[in-house]
């Protein structure tokens, strides 16, 4: 037994005939009969009551008519789900960044409008560092990263979303902020908070190597795991840190943040994937972001 013998059968069925299913599907009656029997030898019944006038189907034949009419509605149904999941409509997309581009407009807005365009795709936000979201993507647990200097692997592809700066942020009450710095240099004599090195060792060492080519080494008081950690300890005014402009942009902080005339790192906010693993859903979701 098989499709194609199932096919005939349903078309025989809703023709009453066998010259008509025949004619219906280009195929030769003396073959289709052949096909019938084949099927009916295999199943141990006969599913046709035969006339000079055409068929009707004998009491088997009408149970195996809904049992195959289901089963047919049900591939056509996996059939349509496989062209949305190729067309990026429906399926799940695991997505990873970091807790505070969550809160920048551009990473905001692009969400909404994707579950907007595309209610059927499941979309999951886990919020984790880029080591872990590195980590992720090799293991298959996300689909995709936003982060900063993402490694460089030939294993790795990733496209820019924007372009950024950092800037110093302070507590609103510090000396920094009652009297802004110039420089880098003008930062010696205070305490900072920084990333441990392990949350995003590309990301960590193009800005230590930036400060050190500007004679710049700052005195790191205490270092945090998160974004969300750093600038807790900033509003509480226990130190001094650097964000990038547009994560600061709206933020409800009791802080400030302004730029230095030599803080000029290129920071490019990156979407990273697995190579070869480019999906539509995430096509579609580069789609709903404005890149600038």
């Amino acid at each position: 037994m098989n499709l194609k013998q199932l096919q005939y059968f349903i078309s025989i069925a809703e023709s009453g005939s066998f010259s008509e299913a025949s004619r219906r599907l280009y195929i030769a009656q003396p073959s289709l009969t052949r096909q019938i029997r084949q099927l009916e030898e295999h199943l141990g019944a006969s599913l046709f009551e035969r006339y000079s006038t055409g068929v009707t189907l004998t009491e088997a034949g009408k149970v195996f008519y809904d049992d195959v009419s289901r089963i047919f509605g049900q591939l056509e149904t996996a059939r349509e789900k496989v062209a949305q999941i190729t067309e990026g409509t429906q399926g799940v997309l695991e997505l990873g960044t970091t807790a505070l581009h969550l809160r920048t407009q551009q990473i905001s807005d692009a969400l909404k409008h994707f579950r907007q365009q595309y209610p059927d795709i499941k979309l999951r936000v886990n919020a984790m560092l880029a080591s872990n979201q590195i980590d992720y993507l090799f293991q298959r647990r996300l689909h995709a990263g936003i982060m900063y200097y993402p490694p460089e692997s030939p294993l790795i592809e990733s496209m820019t979303i924007n372009q950024d700066r950092l800037v110093l942020v302070t507590h609103v009450e510090s000396d920094l902020a009652k009297k802004p710095a110039q420089h880098l240099k003008d930062l010696e004599p205070y305490n900072f908070i920084w990333f441990d090195r392990s949350a995003s060792e590309p990301f960590y060492d193009v800005v230590f190597s930036y400060f050190g080519e500007k004679g710049f080494q700052p005195s790191l008081l205490e270092t945090g795991n998160t974004s969300a950690t750093i600038m807790s300890l900033v509003s509480s005014d226990q130190g001094y840190t650097f964000m990038p402009e547009k994560v600061m942009e709206g933020l409800a902080e009791p802080v400030v943040y302004y730029s230095l005339e030599d803080l000029n790192i290129p920071l490019e906010l990156k979407m990273v994937w697995l190579k070869g693993n480019r999906t539509q859903q995430i096509n579609n979701l580069i789609d709903s972001i404005e890149v600038e």
